[in-house]
């Protein structure tokens, strides 16, 4: 496509081509976008087109909005498909590129004296990325970048831009530090002609993910009754909350892997989810944690598949990439963990052997993200977690389903429940006789959900 700054007033134009693959995301856009998330970053960054369907007719006009959840320098960029990248922030019009937490920066902002106009002759998909440094980045023309209302970099200048993150996300991992965040937003243009059909409602998906068995586990450590809880949950989520088959991802065995959950978020629901979407995450399984960085205590994790004990941080989810990737997604959001860590029988989710320290532990796996999207304004997140902080997740007295798992589709299918908000106290209560019945402990569920008015569990 050629993209338009028109300027206002109406005096000249000044035409910025930014030619595009059509009608496919070209191998270069989703290389970089790959290559500079940074998905082990403490704060999060959000960007997004003004249309919920990011769908633009040739001549409209297109604003983008950035939030940050921490404060810091903002560079947006342009990627198209012919090598030639344009910085959008800092510009002329908007030289100034500090933003700060919770702020919205739009581009072009609402006193510039420009719009973005989507022009011909050719259409497709467009990438923007949303970078968020700590510290001003050193680029190689700064000064021309505040002189012009876009700078088309050069090939040299775009290579070392993204060198440049890459480095520094590699170091951050190994520091344990965070420099930057980056986000980027993928959008359809089209010839004004194209009788373009927008959906009717929001759609709904879910991730499940079902870990029964543990590669570098013993016998003693692996879940079978998982298998159970994964299989009947995307039966309900299918069946009974309006979640067509097609748009039900489940992973559980030797596919529950690090790299194929990653692959779920990045690959298949990025670019399918739009802004009015409802995505349900479901994990069962184990959970830990270990010493904690940045000054936190302890560092929370999910237990994929292939979890090696003897290179936890690489091969754990870690909540910060899991809060990275729930990020990317852009739509509401409900997060269901049935798991927790504490003994180490075969009737609990845990990699712990000793029930005695048990009292010790305790589980905030997603806390991380809901404060950061609370620092962005978002109002559709919401997290349930099996247990509270110093207790066990239980599996029934047969092993064959989870507590929780087991009274959330009970009461999903039989009562009267309208939202996420009306189920978890029908679910509490009897969550924790069965729990005190069977095994003389105390299992209370814990909701995380002061940024969500109530996200309807059924279409």
């Amino acid at each position: 496509m050629i993209m338009k700054i028109l300027l206002i007033p109406f005096i000249f134009i000044y035409v910025l081509v930014l030619t595009s693959l059509c009608f496919a995301q070209t191998t270069r856009s989703i290389r970089i976008v790959e290559k500079v998330q940074n998905d082990n970053a403490r704060f999060v960054v959000q960007v997004d087109v003004d249309k919920k369907d990011r769908v633009y007719k040739e001549s409209d006009k297109l604003i983008v909005s950035v939030k940050s959840s921490d404060d810091g320098y903002l560079y947006l960029v342009h990627l198209n498909s012919n090598g030639k990248d344009t910085m959008l922030i800092p510009n002329k019009y908007q030289k100034e590129n500090k933003i700060s937490a919770g702020q919205i920066i739009s581009y072009p902002a609402s006193d510039a004296a420009f719009d973005f106009v989507i022009e011909g002759p050719d259409f497709g998909e467009e990438t923007i990325i949303a970078v968020v440094s700590k510290e001003p980045l050193t680029l190689t023309d700064q000064d021309k970048m505040i002189r012009e209302s876009a700078t088309e970099m050069l090939e040299s200048e775009s290579d070392a831009l993204w060198n440049k993150l890459e480095q520094a996300k590699n170091t951050n991992v190994r520091r344990r530090e965070t420099t930057y965040a980056s986000d980027s937003v993928t959008y359809n243009t089209c010839n004004k002609n194209i009788n373009v059909t927008r959906p009717n409602k929001p759609k709904r998906y879910a991730v499940v993910v079902a870990v029964p068995k543990y590669k570098y586990f013993s016998e003693r450590s692996q879940l079978p009754g998982c298998q159970n809880d994964g299989m009947l949950m995307a039966k309900l989520f299918v069946e009974e909350m309006g979640v067509a088959k097609d748009n039900c991802f489940i992973l559980s065995g030797t596919n529950s892997t690090k790299a194929e959950i990653e692959k779920i978020f990045k690959q298949l629901l990025r670019p399918r989810v739009q802004r009015d979407d409802i995505v349900f995450i479901y994990w069962t399984g184990h959970g830990e944690k270990m010493s904690g960085t940045e000054g936190r205590q302890h560092d929370y994790f999910l237990v994929p598949y292939d979890f090696n004990p003897n290179d936890p941080r690489n091969t754990a989810i870690m909540e910060t990439p899991f809060g990275q990737w729930v990020n990317l997604l852009k739509c509401k959001v409900l997060i269901i963990l049935d798991t927790c860590f504490s003994a180490g029988m075969t009737n609990q989710k845990s990699l712990r052997e000793n029930a005695q320290k048990q009292a010790e532990l305790d589980f905030e796996f997603g806390s991380w993200f809901t404060d950061n999207a609370k620092a962005l304004g978002q109002k559709d997140m919401a997290v349930i977690c099996s247990s509270s902080k110093d207790q066990s997740s239980w599996f029934t007295e047969d092993r064959t389903i989870s507590i929780m798992t087991k009274y959330f589709i009970e009461v999903v299918k039989n009562s009267n429940a309208k939202t996420h908000k009306d189920i978890v106290p029908q679910i509490k209560n009897k969550v924790q006789r069965e729990a005190n019945e069977v095994y003389r402990q105390t299992q209370i569920i814990k909701i995380q959900d002061e940024l969500y008015p109530g996200l309807p569990l059924k279409p």
